[in-house]
């Protein structure tokens, strides 16, 4: 379900969502793919300054807003970037050669909807 705060990024992601679903069945005739990786939270530079921002809004620590933000993945951590960076190797691989037009959620099954 979209966030009322992110509802730009909410737009543009159903924005790429459908892009991605559109040139996949376009170039499918040339053997080109087309997906599309949603990551999550991941252990990132990126992710620990906006833990420090987040933290300082809410005049706590960013370990202790950090473990609170685990708390509603089910996996209950952030990802790393090597676990995107092997999702994104498995796309570019032969294995992948079936699968096109799809939205890759990467995200520790942060996002509760089923498509």
């Amino acid at each position: 379900m979209p966030k009322t705060t992110l509802t730009i990024s909410s737009t543009l992601r159903a924005g790429l969502s459908a892009l991605t679903k559109s040139m996949a069945t376009e170039l499918a005739p040339d053997n080109v793919l087309v997906n599309a990786l949603l990551p999550g939270h991941v252990q990132t530079d990126r992710q620990d300054h906006l833990n420090q921002v987040r933290a300082q809004e809410e005049g706590t620590t960013p370990a202790e807003y950090a473990a609170r933000a685990q708390q509603h993945i089910p996996l209950r951590r952030f990802g790393t970037p090597r676990e995107i960076g092997d999702v994104v190797a498995f796309l570019c691989s032969e294995r992948a050669s079936y699968l096109t037009g799809t939205s890759l959620q990467v995200d520790g099954g942060l996002i509760g909807s089923t498509f």
